[in-house]
């Protein structure tokens, strides 16, 4: 009898398209060589781009995933249309890559947002009610715009099913038992009761908007003293159900700060709505969890431990 066991399926983050800085910068001077560019170190690593910091200045992204192509198109038609509608700091791209056969896939470069992700922005009580207060209206003016007839094509309905109830309950419930020895007790046990409750939410009609579609705390960049400097990862922008976007609201902070990010916001959002953002806050921080522990990333690892704890501690407080 064989004892040959099935290869083991690599982890949803494992790159399939492979670029170093050396290769980057040849990449980006061969397509713009009047800007005689020399500098480039990386700037950061998401799921599906690698992210570059050219002469201080620029940030360059290259997709690294295959299934991150269509985000990377999407971005590039959303985001010069999005750009001059929102009252806050979108990336825009300035420099776009055309696929070539050293490189079959489009990048682009837009001016680095100065700022730190809010997952490791370690904020004050006080910074907090600030970013509360200022992210809470950018997504109250995200939420509000009419959709532009120029947009209604690139942006598809919730492609990833992320309004999806049961969908975010069957998706979240394994990961729980992985990341349990990470997390207290008693946040597992809520997370856990939070995803069966999910199973049976049936979400109330509200409108359609146009969303971010992955607004998590790496995506949430801040200035020290807790105002927004921008969000990025655009990615996944897609029109859907405004609880998708506000799931951000539970992963990011504590219940008075909360608070004042809905007082901004102009409206709390009804029960079912509410498990729903938990639901999907928790489901992108176990993500993030168990990304940042098989990279063994301290300060993700860190920051992401603590926004379970706040979407359990949320979850037990309703």
């Amino acid at each position: 009898m064989s004892t040959d066991l099935p290869p083991a399926t690599p982890p949803p983050w494992t790159a399939t398209i492979q670029v170093d800085a050396r290769q980057a910068l040849q990449l980006i001077r061969t397509q713009f060589p009047s800007r005689g560019w020399t500098a480039i170190s990386p700037l950061g690593e998401g799921w599906d781009c690698s992210v570059f910091r050219v002469e201080e200045t620029w940030a360059f992204r290259f997709p690294r995933r295959e299934a991150a192509l269509p985000c990377v198109e999407r971005e590039l038609v959303v985001l010069p249309i999005l750009a001059p509608l929102v009252p806050f700091v979108v990336p825009f791209p300035e420099f776009v890559g055309r696929a070539t056969p050293p490189y079959p896939h489009p990048f682009w470069g837009s001016r680095i947002i100065e700022g730190r992700e809010l997952a490791l922005a370690a904020l004050g009580d006080g910074e907090l009610l600030t970013c509360a207060k200022t992210l809470g209206t950018a997504l109250r003016a995200l939420h509000g715009l009419e959709l532009p007839e120029t947009l209604h094509d690139a942006l598809p309905s919730d492609p990833n099913r992320r309004g999806d109830p049961l969908e975010r309950s069957r998706q979240l419930l394994p990961l729980i038992p992985r990341l349990a020895g990470s997390l207290p007790k008693e946040t597992a046990d809520a997370l856990t009761a939070l995803a069966e409750e999910e199973a049976a939410t049936i979400l109330p009609h509200t409108p359609t908007v146009i969303l971010h579609g992955d607004l998590h705390l790496r995506h949430v960049l801040v200035t020290d003293h807790g105002s927004l400097a921008g969000i990025i990862d655009w990615g996944d922008t897609c029109r859907g159900p405004r609880s998708i976007d506000l799931s951000i609201a539970y992963s990011a902070f504590p219940r008075e700060a909360r608070d004042a990010f809905f007082t901004a916001y102009g409206d709390v959002p009804e029960a079912a709505e509410k498990c729903h953002a938990l639901t999907l806050a928790a489901h992108l921080a176990a993500l993030l969890l168990d990304t940042a522990q098989a990279r063994d990333d301290a300060e993700q690892l860190k920051a992401q431990r603590a926004a379970l704890i706040r979407i359990g501690t949320a979850y037990r407080e309703r």
